[in-house]
């Protein structure tokens, strides 16, 4: 008898599948590695801004009270009110200044800055803000010339750092 040659066959065929499925498998992980690392380079490199292009963006404007006050540097004189719109003190703070407002538009210009608005936040902390209602004075340069301390001011209070402004 001189043994069946089949069985021999089959596992030299069954070896030689298993070695080709095994480079294979090789084969597609290094080209499944070199994917990742050209889409990693790839995303890195889709962050990256010219320092002009990253300046513009970090000068642009985050909130609509950030681009008033930009707006009126060199132009005129700001009173910025840092309210909590539902808050009774500050209420009671914008009474006083809705009642002045006529008087003294033609020294300052308002600007409400909501703490319910998250873009106005860098503006809480610019001007350290820790309490409201908090009035702040900019002259035209930008500049504070008056900062109150939190809490209600009267229009008395008000009115004497107002007139003084040019």
């Amino acid at each position: 008898m001189s043994g069946n040659p089949k069985p021999r066959a089959l596992e030299e065929n069954a070896m030689k599948a298993y070695n080709k499925a095994k480079s294979l498998s090789i084969l597609q992980f290094h080209i499944s590695a070199a994917l990742v690392v050209v889409m990693f380079g790839f995303l890195a490199g889709c962050g990256e801004e010219s320092s002009d292009r990253q300046e513009s963006v970090s000068n642009a404007p985050r909130s609509r009270a950030e681009l008033e006050i930009k707006e009126a540097k060199g132009k005129e004189n700001l009173l910025l009110f840092f309210i909590n719109p539902n808050g009774a003190p500050c209420q009671t703070q914008d009474r006083i200044l809705q009642s002045m407002k006529k008087r003294i538009e033609s020294k300052v210009r308002y600007v409400y800055i909501s703490v319910n608005e998250a873009d106005n936040r860098p503006l809480f902390y610019e001007y350290g803000v820790r309490a409201l209602p908090y009035l702040v004075i900019l002259d035209k340069a930008g500049k504070p010339v008056s900062a109150f301390p939190p809490g209600i001011q009267s229009e008395a209070v008000l009115m004497s750092d107002i007139s003084r402004l040019p």
